[in-house]
């Protein structure tokens, strides 16, 4: 298991399995586990420390996911893998740090609501 999470990290998976499996089926995965834990801790404020440590694992992985895929994008297109495949790739990497930082600034909004000091 190690192993793989390596190689996915240094982009020496196929681009299709780094994509597929390891950021788009993942990435489902981890957005309903923490939509589902975001609700929760929205209702009982008891939930909050796992939602943040929820986070903090999360953009580890999410870290992982997105240089694996950059890195296979990359090799895809030294070694003349279909261009607009590898780029696209890559587009929708980019789209979705945008959207982790959106959901990630939703989530500090919750913590900020629920903070007894305020």
């Amino acid at each position: 298991m190690l192993r793989y999470l390596g190689e996915h990290f240094r982009g020496r998976l196929p681009l299709a399995l780094s994509f597929w499996v390891n950021f788009i089926l993942l990435a489902a995965v981890l957005y309903a586990a923490g939509a589902v834990l975001h609700d929760t801790a929205a209702v009982d404020s008891r939930f909050l420390d796992a939602l943040l440590a929820f986070l903090v694992l999360n953009t580890l992985i999410y870290a992982w996911q997105v240089c694996g895929v950059w890195r296979a994008s990359e090799n895809a297109l030294l070694n003349h893998i279909w261009f607009p495949w590898a780029r696209g790739a890559q587009t929708v990497v980019v789209l979705s740090i945008l959207v982790y930082l959106g959901q990630v600034l939703g989530y500090a909004h919750l913590v900020h609501q629920q903070d007894p000091r305020q």
